[in-house]
This record gives C-alpha cells, sequence and structure tokens, in this order.
C-alpha cells in the first residue's frame, strides 16, 4: 500500500471513529434529557412484547390451538401452551421486539419506550416465582421463565440508542381489573385489592426491579399500575384507598435505590378518572414526593362511537386541549399521556397531527400505544405512524442526533 492509500484509509477511519463517538455522545445527553425532564418523553409502548394480548399477537393463540374467548391473557395462553410454553415464548421474546426496532426509534428521534411487565418475571434469578423466596403467599405461581433475559436486553439497547425503559406493572399480584391485559388467572375479576398479600408482593416486585436496573443508564423510572379499576368485575371494584395506599408503599420502594426515578401513578380507568379529582390532584405531590407523574390514557374509540371523524378531531382540538389546560391548573404533577392511538378515526394522518398537537399541552410527555406492527392494524402502531409519514422525526421534539 503506497503513502497516499495509507493517508486515505487512516483518515476515513478516524471520520468513522469521531462520526461516532459524537453520536454517541449526543445519544448520551439525549437519555440525561429524559430522565431530568429537561426533554418530555417521547416514544412507544412495547405492548404484547411480555404480558400478551390477543387483539394483538392473536398469531400465539390461533397457531397453538388456543381458543382466546377460554384462554384470555398471556398467564391462561402460558396454560393452554401447556409443554410447549417454554419454546413459544422463547420465539416470541426474541423476535417481537429486536434491536433493529430501538435503533430505528432512536433515528426516528423518540426518547423513551414505556415496557409492560409482570410481578413474577423478576423471579427468573431463581429459577420462577414458583421457586423464589417470596415474603408472601400468592397465587398462582407457575409463570413460564425467561423473559428477564430480554427485559435486560431492552436495558442495554436503549442505553446504546438513546432510549429510556419506563418500566409498566401491566400484571400484578391477582389482576387489578380483571382484563386480558393484565394476564388475570380468573378473567372479570378484580383480587390485587382483595388480599393484603397482592399488593405487597407487587411492591416487593418493584422493588426487585429496581434493585436490578437503577444504575442502568437507560433506567426512566416505574408505572406503579396500570388501568385499575373495572365497573364490570364480577366481584366489586377496585378499593380506592387500598390503591393509594399502594402507590405510596411502591414509591419508597423505588426510592429505595433511586433518588430520582420517575414515578408514574394512573388513576382508575374504569370510571375514567382525569386526575383533577380532590383526592388525586393533592395526592404525592412536592415537596414530599419527587418526580410523581400521573398517567392519562386517551383514546377516541371507546364512547365514541356514532361520531364522525370530524366530530372527533374537533373534540381533540378543543375538549382535550381544555381537559389538559384544567388538570395543569389543579393538580402540580405532570401528566403522561401514556397510552393512545389512532385508532377510530381514519385518515391516520390526520389523526397523529391532532394529538401530537393537542399532548403538547402535557408536560411529562406522551407515549403511544403501541410500537410495534401487529394485528392490530396500522392504527395502533408508532412505527407504522412513521413508516406512513403521518409523524416525522422533527415532529418528536427531541434534538437530532
Amino acid at each position: 500500500m503506497n503513502r497516499s492509500c495509507l493517508f486515505l484509509v487512516i483518515f476515513l477511519f478516524s471520520t468513522c471513529f469521531l462520526v461516532e463517538a459524537q453520536n454517541s455522545k449526543c445519544l448520551d445527553q439525549r437519555l440525561k434529557d429524559v430522565k431530568s425532564r429537561r426533554v418530555p418523553l417521547r416514544g412507544g409502548n412495547l405492548g404484547s412484547w411480555f404480558i400478551q394480548e390477543g387483539w394483538m399477537v392473536s398469531w400465539l393463540w390461533d397457531n397453538n390451538g388456543c381458543n382466546q374467548g377460554t384462554y384470555p391473557g398471556s398467564y391462561l395462553l402460558e396454560q393452554c401452551l401447556g409443554s410447549r410454553a417454554q419454546s413459544v415464548m422463547q420465539k416470541h421474546w426474541s423476535t417481537f421486539v429486536t434491536e433493529d426496532d430501538f435503533r430505528i426509534m432512536s433515528q426516528n428521534n423518540l426518547n423513551a419506550v414505556r415496557l409492560p411487565i409482570g410481578w413474577w418475571q423478576i423471579y427468573d434469578t431463581y429459577g420462577g416465582a414458583a421457586n423464589a423466596p417470596l415474603k408472601q403467599y400468592v397465587d398462582p405461581k407457575n409463570y413460564q421463565t425467561g423473559a428477564l433475559a430480554y427485559i435486560d436486553k431492552a436495558f442495554e439497547w436503549g442505553s446504546k440508542w438513546g432510549i429510556g425503559i419506563l418500566l409498566d406493572m401491566h400484571a400484578p399480584c391477582g389482576s387489578q381489573n380483571g382484563n386480558d391485559h393484565s394476564a388475570p388467572s380468573n378473567p372479570g375479576n378484580i383480587y390485587f385489592d382483595k388480599y393484603p398479600a397482592n399488593p405487597a408482593q407487587t411492591a416487593d416486585s418493584i422493588e426487585l426491579y429496581t434493585q436490578r436496573y437503577a444504575n442502568k443508564t437507560s433506567f426512566l423510572g416505574f408505572c406503579l399500575l396500570n388501568e385499575p379499576g373495572n365497573t364490570a368485575s364480577k366481584n366489586g371494584q377496585i378499593n380506592s384507598d387500598i390503591l393509594r395506599r399502594y402507590y405510596q408503599t411502591a414509591y419508597t420502594r423505588v426510592r429505595k435505590y433511586s433518588r430520582d426515578a420517575l414515578v408514574v401513578i394512573n388513576p382508575l380507568i374504569n370510571p375514567f378518572e382525569s386526575g383533577t379529582e380532590d383526592y388525586w390532584k393533592n395526592f404525592m405531590n412536592p415537596p414530599q414526593y419527587n418526580n410523581v407523574l400521573m398517567s392519562l390514557h386517551f383514546y377516541h374509540i371507546w364512547g365514541f362511537e356514532g361520531k364522525s371523524d370530524d366530530w372527533k378531531i374537533n373534540y381533540i382540538n378543543n375538549d382535550r386541549v381544555g381537559q389538559i389546560r384544567w388538570y395543569n391548573q389543579v393538580n402540580p404533577k405532570p401528566m403522561l399521556i401514556d397510552e393512545w392511538s389512532n385508532s377510530g378515526i381514519s385518515d391516520g394522518g390526520r389523526a397523529m397531527r391532532a394529538q401530537l398537537n393537542a399532548w403538547r399541552g402535557a408536560t411529562g410527555g406522551w407515549v403511544m400505544w403501541a410500537w410495534s406492527k401487529t394485528n392490530g392494524g396500522n392504527s395502533w402502531s408508532l412505527r407504522a405512524a412513521f413508516d406512513n409519514g403521518w409523524v416525522t422525526r422533527d415532529q418528536t421534539g427531541v434534538p437530532n442526533c
């Protein structure tokens, strides 16, 4: 190799190294910005990766002879799969979300994911919850093992690509709403508040998750419970006093290992509570509590049946904007809209533009349900929204890297 060629190779190598180093520094800053709340959350939910929902990933049921009506939710799916459960779930965990998803999110100027999990997966270190030295007596405990290794990967990929991980307790002990997305063992019933061991064990799990991930650069925080409450529960509505005590207990567990991680609380989803009720606007506020956000889920399907697209867009532009403005006036906790979609409005681009404009008032940010393309269709996928041009990287408000 002559001298000029050698200099060219060195120059190209040095340039590539410098660009990669600058990009890494930018992504590190992106994480610092979202963790400190200098930049609001912008991202998607990794729904159905670890807590499977039949309407999204129906192939897990259909391809394995399992009826969704008989076996709703991930726990009963595993029971139906029987001896096949480990191989089916391992294939799903290893393929449904990969590092490439994090790379694409990063390139589209997203800075966060909300990661739905269950109380039991942290006990993979013991060979599963059934083998773990639990402090509470809870049932069932016979969940499949292996998911924790992929949760670990999510934190690795998040650190590499500048994506903060907001863990979300989607499936606590006993189910908080009886719905399939809570992985119930007895669908339609709420047992979370009926036995003291259930919220106690869920808080124990949150502590262990936080202990494991608090020092990861991509650890953003914890949603303490997803969508509590259901007026249609066969055994009665969730007890709000027990729910609020659980939030306070779980907060202290997170704070044992992280002084400033985000802690997100969710008011009742059914009946829908807006966070402007006295018992929420005066609950877990500064200075006694820090970095507590309130989760609100805004959809335009349920309760909007029979309404035209124009009517819904007008509702978003006016009513939703007004609801967010009123919340900001009466509740000091930042609002995080951590579930929403384009479903219910036929023009996905129009739905996206209206909602992104409205969500600017939510000081905590937004996280769409969901990220992945699934059987739910494009209106339920942030990745599809980017692919279809309904949103661009310049609209997230997250600086380029």
